[in-house]
């Protein structure tokens, strides 16, 4: 414990216990730490249950394991004045293999969802663009072609239609000269 500032992520949850300090190792210093709804099965008020469970014992454990009591109980080595911050309480995360995401802490799955979704659609129109890049060159001179194409299937409808307009009108004046 040289003050050396530390983030430390324990699955297991038992790196935690190494921030309890407990005035007197008495039951009631263990109250805070305990499950009530545990004491409450077994027809004990928190208080019953945390002396029952810890109150004595535990100072009897530390005497046996070698932890002078008197700096664990003060405070000892661990509670010297250092700040600690420590969040005890499970969590559900979801997981979505496909992006390799997790849920963020207190998130619906669907809110998940649709930050995933947000990310998919991102994740599809950087693709888009990129091919769009890659393919542009090849993808222009063909554009250009078919553009000229359409123009000139245009005019020869134009042509057609300007050639049926002409051939009625010859049609009609021969009749009218017979």
């Amino acid at each position: 414990m040289d003050g050396v500032p530390a983030i430390i992520i324990d699955p297991k949850g038992d790196l935690a216990n190494l921030l309890l300090t407990f005035p007197g190792l008495g039951g009631e210093g263990f109250r805070p730490w305990i499950n009530a709804e545990d004491g409450s099965r077994m027809g004990q008020t928190p208080d019953e249950f945390a002396a029952a469970r810890f109150g004595g014992v535990g100072a009897g454990r530390l005497a046996a394991g070698g932890a002078g009591i008197s700096g664990v109980a003060d405070g000892g080595a661990v509670g010297c004045g250092r700040d600690f911050a420590f969040v005890g309480e499970g969590m559900d995360l979801l997981y979505f293999d496909v992006l390799d995401a997790w849920s963020r802490p207190g998130e619906s799955e669907g809110a998940l969802r649709a930050r995933l979704a947000e990310i998919s659609r991102e994740a599809r129109d950087e693709a888009v663009q990129v091919l769009r890049a890659q393919y542009a060159r090849k993808a222009a001179p063909l554009e250009e072609r078919l553009r000229r194409s359409e123009a000139a299937v245009a005019k020869e409808k134009e042509q057609q239609k300007d050639a049926w307009i002409q051939t009625a009108v010859t049609v009609v004046k021969n009749k009218k000269h017979k």
